[in-house]
């Protein structure tokens, strides 16, 4: 072969550090990737994760999508100011098998059963009272959610707010003080009971029904989502009612 056609021999240091390149190439492939432990506080379930779990997370408290109203707002903030309802969350749905799968049911579901925690006023059969239910009250008007859950949980949820060692007479006379002039006309008027009969002179539109009712979205807004504007529904019926709490309590009293 003419000399000019000739290929130049490789330096015998580049063919050593080809052969090691190589061989570290074949490793990598056929040797299997070792991962590092997990850190202990990482095993399963961290253990943030499993207290709130402990503590509820997953549970939750039924209530119907869509339009909302006072009653069941309050009735949710209620739940949630007892410690055994505190970290449940609000579930808006009308479906039965999501409702079904709910702690607590209010203002939908069509049944009324302290037992099962279901607390609806809608199905033709209710027409119960605070006198109704317990009888040495004397109020007449129609249970909403609200009324149910004040019924059942009010004493509990204004002791807790009192604190430890508050007297169990004053509890007794915030209770009654904040279902006349608080629970009772949110139980009215979702229930449509007139104030007085006959036509009225004036109309009220600054109530806190018709306060919530105005957090709902209007037809023409872009945004129909109900879900934040509830939360928000339920932030201001809480400011009312521990607001109430307090006023009967600490001034009143």
């Amino acid at each position: 072969r003419p000399p000019h056609m000739c290929a130049p021999l490789p330096l015998l240091s580049d063919t050593i550090a080809l052969a090691r390149a190589f061989s570290l190439v074949s490793r990598r492939l056929t040797t299997p990737v070792l991962t590092s432990p997990r850190p202990r506080h990482m095993s399963k379930m961290s253990q943030p994760n499993k207290k709130m779990r402990e503590d509820g997370d997953g549970k939750q408290i039924g209530t119907h999508d869509g339009t909302f109203h006072c009653d069941e707002a309050l009735a949710c903030y209620l739940l949630k100011k007892l410690p055994q309802y505190r970290d449940f969350s609000i579930v808006r749905s009308r479906n039965p098998e999501v409702l079904a799968g709910c702690e607590v049911v209010v203002d939908v579901g069509g049944q009324y059963d302290p037992a099962a925690h279901r607390y609806d006023h809608h199905q033709r059969s209710f027409n119960e009272t605070m006198n109704s239910l317990v009888p040495e009250k004397p109020w007449v008007t129609k249970l909403s959610s609200a009324g149910l859950v004040y019924l059942h949980f009010g004493q509990d949820i204004i002791a807790n707010m009192l604190g430890d060692g508050a007297d169990k007479k004053l509890c007794g006379v915030v209770y009654d003080k904040v279902y006349q002039n608080l629970i009772e006309e949110i139980d009215a008027i979702d229930n449509g009971v007139s104030q007085f009969d006959g036509s009225p002179r004036y109309l009220m539109t600054t109530n806190l029904s018709s306060r919530v009712g105005r957090l709902n979205p209007s037809w023409n807004e872009e945004d129909q989502d109900t879900t934040k504007r509830f939360h928000k529904a339920m932030e201001m019926v809480g400011e009312e009612f521990e607001d109430r709490v307090r006023y009967y309590s600490q001034v009143w009293w």
